[in-house]
Formats: C-alpha cells, sequence, structure tokens
C-alpha cells in the first residue's frame, strides 16, 4: 500500500486529487494539506508526496528538499512548465514533475498496476538526466511527465 500525501493549496484541486486517488488500487491517502509547513509536518504518515511549488508556508524548493531528507518520495504538480522550474524541482530531489494540465491517464496511466510501480517504471534507467515520459498538448498547452533518471551507480541524478 502505498501512501499518499497530497499537497495542494488550492482546495477544488486538492479535494479531486484526493478523489482521484481514493479510487486507484493500493493507494491510501492518509491526508491532505494546504501549504508547504503543513506537508512537511505531515511526511511522516506519507510515502510519496504530491507537492504543489507554490504553496504558503515555505519554498516549495526547500520541502522537496527537506521531504527527501525524510526518506519521502515527491512528485511535483503544478502550473509552472518552464525548464527553470522542472530542473530546479528535480535537483531538489524530486521524483518526478507533472503539469497541472495533466490527466488522470497520465498521472496514473495502467489502473492494472500498483501506482508505486508504474511511478517507477516511468522513472527506469534511461542514461539521461532527466526522462520525458509524456508530451501531449492539453488545451493547447503542453503537458510533460518527467521523472529523474538514475546514473549508473542507481543514484537519481
Amino acid at each position: 500500500m502505498t501512501r499518499v500525501l497530497v499537497a495542494e493549496d488550492h482546495p477544488l484541486y486538492r479535494d479531486g486529487l484526493c478523489a482521484l486517488l481514493a479510487t486507484v488500487p493500493g493507494v491510501q491517502v492518509p491526508g491532505a494539506v494546504d501549504s508547504a509547513a503543513a506537508a512537511l509536518a505531515a511526511a511522516g504518515d506519507a510515502d510519496l508526496v504530491l507537492l504543489d511549488l507554490e504553496m504558503p508556508g515555505g519554498s516549495g524548493l526547500d520541502a522537496i528538499r527537506d521531504l527527501v531528507g525524510q526518506g519521502v518520495s515527491v512528485l511535483v504538480l503544478t502550473s509552472h512548465d518552464d525548464d527553470a522550474s522542472v530542473y530546479a524541482a528535480l535537483r531538489a530531489g524530486a521524483h518526478g514533475y507533472l503539469h497541472k494540465s495533466t490527466g488522470p491517464e497520465e498521472l496514473y496511466p495502467d489502473p492494472t498496476e500498483d501506482l508505486e510501480v508504474a511511478w517507477q517504471t516511468a522513472a527506469a534507467p534511461s542514461g539521461t538526466e532527466v526522462e520525458f515520459i509524456a508530451d501531449n498538448d492539453h488545451h493547447g498547452r503542453g503537458s510533460r511527465v518527467i521523472c529523474r533518471a538514475p546514473d549508473e551507480d542507481g543514484r537519481l541524478v
């Protein structure tokens, strides 16, 4: 069972993510918070945090570093789609980066597969710093699903 904490300051989006994740086999949502500080406080109950980069209560990049330091995986889900934000989040330790225009089928592409397995598969070694998993056009905006790829020693770079 993968415990996913949702950290998003917009109530409608936060509640929608929780409702979606509640339908995914093998996923438990132990909570949802509306700030980076609250995410850090609640991270002990989670294996993974879905984190918006821009929330009250601290820097999203600092939150990524602190969460990863606590042994929690972080998947960024944000409206920022510029390369600088993507690379900053990945360098801070995020396991993956999703744009908010991402559809449910990209967040959880195979309903027969455990969520943790699906995300680990998406981050399989590619020999490159980052792997672009999906690059789709949603409502005229590009949506990118990006995962960090391990180097030859198995470290995420």
